[in-house]
């Protein structure tokens, strides 16, 4: 895929693309698949750079696939997905330059969902992998419809547990932050100490996220 890009774009996009930065949106439905040993399931999800969408005009669409513990059972009515190690490979090519990174996450619980029936599920999910290389840990962004929050800090992927129905209206109730407060809490470690708890008082939510994004990688370049 060759894309035009204006050079002053193209010098953003290639900065952000050396500080190792990937912003990766869950928008298509899980595909969950029963393996034929019954052990497992296969859960598909189609993954697109969120950041990138705002320069192409073509679909960037990628794929990964990963399998859970034995949580399913034939006539189970109700099934707990837990993610708890995961690899997601990513390669594309604008103009002449290829891209590749492949992104470990591993943790005793990065992320969980609770749900009555087995069937194919949407979520709206935006995980945010900051890497940058001054940063001692890196930052989790979740997405609830038009509602951002941020979760950072040691430990960040077992605060990132998301308990989508008990916590739905809880979440949508956390205070609004500007910029600065934002970067604060991207580059000072001793206030990314963060529990579900204190993220009501101390998160990031933010309404109009991805005309903030540009402006917040800026800053940290």
């Amino acid at each position: 895929m060759e894309l035009e890009l204006s050079p002053h774009n193209a010098r953003i996009l290639d900065s952000l693309l050396k500080t190792e930065t990937i912003i990766i949106k869950i928008s298509e439905n899980i595909i969950i698949q029963e393996l034929s040993d019954s052990k497992s399931l296969l859960i598909q999800i189609t993954l697109f750079p969120l950041f990138f969408t705002e320069y192409l005009q073509n679909d960037l669409n990628f794929s990964f696939s990963f399998s859970t513990p034995k949580f399913f059972k034939k006539g189970m009515k109700s099934l707990r997905i837990v993610i708890t190690d995961l690899i997601i490979s990513l390669s594309w090519k604008f103009n002449t330059y290829n891209y590749y990174k492949e992104i470990y996450i591993s943790s005793t619980e990065l992320y969980s969902l609770d749900f009555n029936e087995i069937k194919s599920i949407n979520l709206d999910l935006v995980l945010l992998f900051e890497i940058i290389k001054y940063l001692k840990s890196d930052v989790i962004v979740l997405k609830f419809l038009e509602n951002y929050f941020i979760i950072s800090g040691e430990n960040k992927s077992e605060k990132a547990v998301v308990y989508m129905e008990n916590n739905f209206n809880e979440i949508l109730k956390f205070p609004q932050k500007n910029i600065k407060t934002i970067l604060e809490l991207m580059t000072d470690t001793d206030e990314c100490m963060l529990s579900i708890d204190a993220l009501k008082k101390t998160a990031c939510f933010i309404s109009k996220f991805p005309e903030y994004l540009l402006s917040i990688f800026t800053a940290l370049l």
